[in-house]
């Protein structure tokens, strides 16, 4: 009996061996292929970043965000033809592992998720790899606390790798908690490993603990982080940026500048110096910039709930020379097309609150405003007490605002 039995066990022992040598050689030639495939469209993004330093305002910029886009589009057909061609063939926990790796890349979040919820599950060394890609899908779905938990439990066992730094620079941007943010910008500026290539972004790092530091109106603190970022940085662009960035420090608890614009909409000319008793918000936008077109239904509902009890908005934009808003696209249009096209956006919008158009919008400048949509707060005695950039946070406008009103 023993004689029949030895055969057999050995046979299935074989054929086991291949099926394992098999999934692992599928799960190294996928991983080969996908790093190629990585390596390949990250330069090609690297030789669009640097083409972008030197393009004109207007058309050029369309190119390029074009090219932009049909680069991640052949990025992504490339890595779905990936999984395609490995679709069916012979499987393995690595080889799953890395197909849902794939599947992030190219948007197929529900697939990936459920073989990373099998496998952060299992009693294997792929559980804690696992457990990473979760807390990338959290972040990716912006299931924030939850990418926060996880990223807490499994942080110390970790590879420092640049996968892991990227997630310290996720946190550190775009958490929605302020503590979050302050902490993992802190945490990467003070870690000793940090991969080469991310080194660049310690700039921006500080920049962003300088922002922090603004919205919670320390502006001793914004300098002294600015200054670290200054220090750091050798782009020209980004200079200027964390220049203006000083000025609006500066501005901070002196008189507002007067604003200066030769059309008004909703209102006649407004003169800053004859609103004092008032609180004012000064938003820079443009019909253009998704985040301004954000953040004005939160400013008309401030609007219309505070303008009899003390608060004046007002719209501050400047002529492009071409338009567009979310409907409609003019490449050129005279100075009298681009205020109709205003108006009648802001008709369509129901913005009742002033707006003040600008040829050349000098008070940008007068603002250090170098991105927008930014929020200029003014209290009642004419003095500037906080700048914010971005729509994020309507809360914090809010309160802000209600605040600014208790004060006599």
């Amino acid at each position: 009996m023993a004689s029949k039995i030895w055969p057999a066990l050995f046979l299935l022992l074989t054929l086991s061996f291949c099926h394992s040598r098999s999934a692992l050689e599928e799960s190294r030639q996928m991983a080969k292929a996908y790093a190629e495939c990585i390596a390949k469209y990250d330069r090609l993004a690297k030789e669009l970043d640097r083409g972008m330093k030197n393009i004109r305002p207007g058309r050029d910029l369309d190119k390029m965000f074009a090219a932009y886009t049909r680069l991640q589009a052949e990025k992504k057909a490339a890595l779905s033809a990936l999984l395609q061609e490995k679709e069916g063939r012979a499987g393995s926990d690595q080889l799953d592992l890395l197909r849902s790796k794939i599947k992030i890349e190219v948007g197929r979040f529900d697939d990936a998720e459920k073989i990373i919820d099998r496998l952060s599950q299992a009693r294997s060394e792929l559980a804690l790899e696992a457990k990473l890609q979760k807390v990338i899908i959290n972040l990716i779905r912006r299931r924030s606390t939850d990418a926060q938990n996880l990223f807490r439990e499994i942080e110390p066992r970790l590879k420092k790798d640049t996968q892991f730094f990227d997630i310290y620079l996720a946190f550190a941007f775009s958490s929605p908690q302020r503590a979050v943010r302050e902490e993992y910008s802190l945490k990467f500026l003070a870690s000793p490993d940090l991969p080469t290539t991310l080194l660049p972004y310690k700039t921006r790092v500080y920049a962003n603990l300088a922002a922090l530091a603004k919205d919670e109106r320390q502006p001793e603190k914004a300098k002294e982080y600015l200054k670290k970022a200054m220090a750091l940085n050798s782009d020209p662009d980004l200079q200027a940026n964390l220049q203006a960035e000083f000025k609006q420090l500066a501005l901070l608890n002196q008189p507002a500048p007067p604003l200066q614009a030769e059309t008004w909409f909703n209102s006649p000319p407004l003169n800053l110096a004859f609103l004092r008793g008032q609180v004012v918000v000064i938003d820079f936008w443009a019909p253009w910039c998704d985040p301004c077109r954000e953040v004005m239904p939160v400013l008309l509902d401030e609007y219309r709930q505070w303008q009899g009890k003390g608060l004046q908005i007002i719209g501050y934009s400047k002529l492009y020379g071409r338009y567009n808003d979310d409907t409609v696209k003019r490449e050129m249009v005279s100075v009298a097309e681009e205020l109709a096209l205003i108006k009648n956006y802001l008709g369509k919008k129901t913005i009742t609150y002033p707006i003040a158009i600008a040829v050349e919008g000098l008070s940008f400048d007068a603002y250090a405003v170098t991105a927008i949509p930014t929020l200029v707060f003014i209290n009642r005695r004419g003095v500037v007490v906080h700048f914010k950039s971005g729509a994020g946070n309507s809360r914090q406008i809010s309160d802000l605002i209600k605040s600014l009103l208790a004060e006599k």
